[in-house]
């Protein structure tokens, strides 16, 4: 293909955008693998501090991932299932409830529970009554763009939500939730599944994307030199002969 014609521009025009593309998601998976290193840093100088009492947790700048220890009383009638949750191939739910607490209500989320066949049929558990004592790890939920409902039920408890939106889930529950969530660490509860994952994908993976989009990079520019230069060079070489 020669560039001899509007159609010929415009192809080379799009194969240039696509390497552009390429070339920019390359550089996003490696932004990533630098975001997903420093949380792994943040998160292995956090274990060195230990159980932080819910009160002290205002003296560090970055929360995130901190273990945190309080005594609180569940609300057991506010209860708020976090839908579409994978565990092991199976979808369930992530169980949350405010716990009251002498700094503030926090919405805790105690684990993943399995779902039933039936969507209707919600699963049963069993929460802290009295005031108990807690450990766990703070989260910061942040919103998902690709969800644009928070409450598939805005009228009953428990209620099956879409994504942990903490304002809005205040409102639900007639209550003013502390900025984060706590991810309750009870191993020996056998009604949850209970896991620490802040890191999911890990950095090497984002490192795999990167080199993959590169090298797409690079095979589509010697694709273009090839199509778009060199037969031109031939064509130009037949001419003048």
């Amino acid at each position: 293909m020669l560039l001899t014609s509007p159609r010929s521009y415009i192809a080379f025009g799009v194969c240039i955008l696509a390497v552009v593309a390429m070339l920019g998601l390359g550089v996003w998976q490696l932004d990533r693998m630098n975001q997903k290193q420093q949380r792994l840093a943040s998160i292995a100088q956090k274990e060195h501090l230990g159980i932080i009492p819910l009160a002290e947790l205002d003296r560090y700048e970055d929360i995130r991932d901190a273990k945190v220890g309080f005594t609180g009383q569940t609300d057991n009638q506010r209860i708020f299932l976090l839908d579409n949750q994978i565990y092991q191939g199976r979808v369930g739910y992530q169980v949350m409830a405010p716990i009251e607490t002498n700094f503030g209500t926090v919405l805790a989320n105690f684990g993943w529970i399995e779902g039933s066949v039936q969507r209707e049929v919600l699963p049963t558990f069993d929460l802290p009554e009295t005031l108990s004592e807690f450990t766990g790890y703070v989260h910061l939920p942040s919103k998902n763009p690709f969800i644009s409902e928070t409450a598939t039920i805005a009228s009953a408890f428990p209620m099956v939500i879409q994504q942990v939106e903490l304002e809005t889930l205040g409102v639900f529950a007639g209550k003013s939730f502390l900025p984060f969530t706590i991810t309750i660490d009870t191993p020996d509860d056998p009604q949850f599944v209970q896991q620490f994952t802040p890191v999911v994908m890990p950095p090497e993976k984002h490192f795999a994307y990167a080199f993959q989009w590169f090298g797409l990079a690079t095979a589509a520019v010697v694709i273009i030199f090839v199509v778009f230069f060199k037969q031109r060079e031939s064509h130009d070489q037949i001419h003048n002969d």
